[in-house]
């Protein structure tokens, strides 16, 4: 009787052994995504992040993990808003299972979450946010100290940054022969940002700056506009080079620039290609627009072919080629799950930080001590018969 309730009492010693171990009971964790756009970007870019889900069966390595996602873009205000990103970081940080956070969009909402989501241990990567500040010193007071306040690093990015944009954009409009640019921004973050990098840029390179000009995106009138590009026509450039997040009253800022002087050719970045300029203006005066994009297109990438394929069979149609920085991020967080020692938040912001090289649809890279992209991937477009087409891409 004694040697049965002693073999007996070890069984259930070894089983409270194995539960303890984590044996007995799969783990779950989750990563929130905060990806603020209209519906059709929104659902296109969730398809991607989805993909990458699907083929890891929802998991990483053993664990368990659940896809949360939010898109914080406030109609009202025709953009995403300190208020709505800051509630999608605060219900990431409340959830003590959330491990990873896939966002924000934008450079101007990455400041916002970024501190709250360091306080709170949470690994992070930028959606294509580019500002270079947000991992650079030399660009805003205090940057980039101010958005890790606890001193750890736990953003990183799977694209270029604006500085590397810039800097490849004032090279292009020198390649393609400009000699006096007129420069303007719209006062945001990303505008002032990007054309300032422009602007020095080609000034090292000797180009000429006619004008450089800035306005209040958020108080600008109708008619301060049309007076802008007036100004900015008379300064008679070989080129307009506009830091602008486009919405329809860029739009109009374009169209009006183009009645005045349909020969002046105009150069943006990213959010030119990432808009409805090719759908709400008239094709005639939009025609031959110069933009870079830090988000390289798949389809100039040969190491995204599988990844363009497994779209293809999943949901029977091409994916957009920006696409492809969705799904990359989707894949890093889940093998930074899959490599922490434990699936906790102390433990995959440790992975992150020594994730080391990886092989994915963006190629082999690696990122650097700040938590940037080791690649520097900057698509070149033009507008061609009223839709972008892939004029070349520098990778130096």
């Amino acid at each position: 009787m004694l040697r049965k309730i002693f073999l007996f009492g070890a069984i259930i010693a070894v089983i409270i052994a194995m539960a303890s171990c984590g044996v007995s009971k799969p783990q779950k964790v989750k990563i929130v995504v905060s990806y603020g756009s209209l519906d059709e970007s929104f659902n296109a870019t969730i398809s991607a992040i989805k993909l990458a889900m699907t083929e890891s069966q929802g998991k990483a390595g053993q664990v368990e993990v659940e896809l949360l996602t939010f898109n914080p873009y406030d109609k009202v205000a025709n953009s995403v808003t300190a208020e709505t990103e800051t509630e999608v970081a605060q219900k990431a940080v409340a959830d003590p299972t959330v491990v990873f956070y896939l966002g924000p969009s934008s450079s101007s909402t990455a400041k916002i979450s970024m501190p709250i989501l360091n306080k709170a241990g949470i690994a992070q990567i930028g959606l294509g946010d580019s500002w270079p500040g947000l991992t650079k010193p030399g660009y805003g007071q205090g940057e980039p100290g101010i958005y890790y306040p606890t001193g750890k690093r736990h953003f990183f990015r799977v694209n270029v940054s604006d500085d590397v944009q810039g800097v490849v954009a004032a090279k292009w409009a020198k390649e393609l022969g400009f000699k006096k640019i007129a420069v303007v921004n719209d006062g945001r973050i990303y505008g002032q940002g990007l054309a300032g990098i422009f602007g020095l840029t080609a000034q090292d390179l000797d180009l000429e700056i006619v004008s450089n000009e800035s306005y209040d995106a958020f108080k600008v009138t109708p008619q301060q506009l049309d007076e802008l590009a007036t100004h900015l026509v008379q300064t008679q450039p070989d080129l307009i080079y506009a830091g602008l997040t486009i919405d329809e009253r860029e739009i109009n800022f374009i169209r009006k620039i183009r009645i005045l002087a349909p020969q002046i050719p105009i150069m943006g970045g990213d959010t030119f290609i990432n808009s409805d300029l090719t759908t709400k203006a008239a094709p005639d005066l939009i025609e031959g627009i110069y933009a870079t994009d830090v988000v390289v297109s798949a389809y100039q990438l040969e190491s995204a072919k599988p990844f363009i394929e497994s779209y293809r069979q999943t949901y029977g149609k091409d994916p957009d080629g920006w696409l492809v920085l969705y799904y990359e991020a989707t894949k890093v967080a889940l093998q930074a799950i899959k490599q922490a020692k434990e699936p906790t938040r102390a433990g995959v912001l440790e992975a992150m930080q020594n994730f080391g090289e990886y092989s994915g649809a963006l190629g082999k890279w690696h990122f650097n001590k700040d938590g940037d992209f080791s690649l520097n991937l900057v698509g070149q477009y033009q507008i061609k018969h009223g839709k972008w087409e892939m004029v070349e891409m520098d990778k130096k």
